[in-house]
């Protein structure tokens, strides 16, 4: 099925690109839906939840009309290819049953961020649409929601409320996405439009880390960044955002809040909850081989003195002079990472190789040249 494939594809390239600095390989899946095993909507029932008993169900064959006669159902525009999601019309939301924590809440930690990721399919037709993916305790506290909202525009947003303080307070709770003026259609009025994007597939993703929350949007979910055509989002924003200690136990989909969405319903799949490591700062990592180590320390002390672009070389700290600022960024960080493939002749040194360094002296010439 072609949104299966899809799933597995959306994996490998959000540990590329979701997390900013170096991701580690390893995570915790919780929860991975892609709504292609369950045989009909009571089968998905057992598992999600119907809350008002309206989502369902669907494939390719599904014929629901939004806004007038359209030239083909919307199951077939959205599974050109096959496949099967969940459409919602907005209301109650649907709750995974399952327990993704072993009972216990989720909650973040210096070692291990929080992911939940989802799609949602839309018309591209402006109108009061209210959906979203949503995160949250059933205390209630920490509610994050990622989806489609109407005010100021119709278009992707994302929410955080009911965080403890000192968290930053979103004014108004729903944030809309900035976009790519390259989305930007016909009209050329500088402002993205449900319109200039048409009927398009959405990626959401949120990843919580104890001190804040990254949100980011994949437009097309092609994992691709429309302003420069390579791989990335099309929108990331990081608000500093404290967890309260109730965690998170609540998966769901549909209607915010369980609000109505008078513009229509919309399909969503493959959902995504995981526990990933913690980003690794790799900062100190020269001379770009994906690892921080001896050949790092050759590179910054050939260099000590000179003024580069902000960030490149040596420059560690990215204020554009190699000092001893930068040596410190690089002892602070010495081992992080892992050797790139295309450096694979290169031997990383052992954390042992710091002290070694140290013994022989080595960083002796630190501080020779102003």
């Amino acid at each position: 099925m072609a949104r299966r494939m899809k799933l597995i594809a959306s994996l490998a390239t959000s540990a590329a690109f979701g997390l900013g600095l170096v991701a580690t390989a390893s995570a915790q899946v919780l929860v991975m839906e892609d709504f292609e095993s369950y045989a009909d909507t009571s089968a998905l029932n057992a598992v999600w939840d119907s809350g008002n008993g309206t989502g369902e169900l669907i494939d390719e064959d599904y014929e629901v009309f939004v806004f007038g006669e359209d030239p083909d159902p919307v199951g077939i525009r959205a599974y050109p290819e096959g496949g099967q999601g969940v459409y919602h019309p907005g209301g109650t939301a649907m709750e995974y049953l399952p327990t993704f924590a072993g009972g216990e809440p989720l909650l973040p930690t210096t070692e291990k961020s929080i992911v939940v990721q989802g799609e949602m399919f839309d018309i591209g037709v402006a109108g009061n649409k209210r959906m979203s993916i949503g995160l949250r305790s059933n205390a209630p506290e920490n509610l994050i929601e990622l989806g489609q909202y109407n005010d100021p525009a119709s278009g992707p947003y994302y929410r955080a409320v009911l965080f403890p303080a000192p968290s930053e307070a979103l004014d108004p709770s729903w944030q809309q996405f900035e976009l790519p003026l390259e989305l930007d259609g016909d009209d050329e009025n500088e402002e993205v439009s449900l319109g200039d994007i048409g009927e398009v597939w959405y990626t959401y993703r949120a990843t919580i880390t104890p001190t804040d929350i990254t949100f980011q949007l994949d437009v097309f979910s092609d994992g691709l960044d429309a302003a420069t055509g390579e791989a990335g989002w099309d929108s990331t924003v990081t608000h500093p955002i404290i967890t309260g200690p109730n965690g998170y136990d609540s998966l769901r989909i549909g209607g915010p809040s369980g609000i109505g969405s008078g513009g229509g319903g919309m399909i969503f799949d493959n959902l995504l909850l995981e526990l990933v490591d913690a980003a690794v700062d790799t900062s100190g990592d020269y001379n770009g081989n994906g690892i921080v180590d001896a050949a790092d320390f050759t590179l910054w002390r050939d260099s000590l003195g000179d003024e580069v672009s902000a960030g490149t070389g040596a420059d560690g700290n990215g204020d554009g002079f190699i000092t001893d600022l930068d040596y410190d960024v690089w002892v602070n960080t010495f081992g992080n990472g892992e050797l790139n493939e295309s450096f694979a002749t290169a031997v990383p040194e052992p954390a042992s190789a710091l002290l070694a360094i140290l013994s022989i002296g080595l960083f002796a010439t630190r501080g020779r040249r102003a």
